[in-house]
């Protein structure tokens, strides 16, 4: 069974973003596309929340 190019692309672009990034952005990246998927499904505006923005410095700055 042929895998699908999307998730092929999804999890190389995955790899390259979550390798050297601090510990904020790996959970941005994660959360990120989950948000936005809220925001299609229950049309919330999650993704673009100040919160999100505070957590990721912090956590950034907390794992340096």
């Amino acid at each position: 069974m042929e895998k699908n190019t999307f998730t092929r692309r999804t999890i190389k672009r995955s790899k390259i973003i979550l390798n050297d990034v601090k510990f904020g952005d790996k959970v941005y990246a994660i959360a990120q596309p989950i948000a936005k998927a809220i925001d299609k499904t229950v049309g919330t505006s999650i993704s673009t929340c100040s919160a999100c923005a505070r957590r990721r410095e912090k956590l950034n700055n907390l794992f340096e």
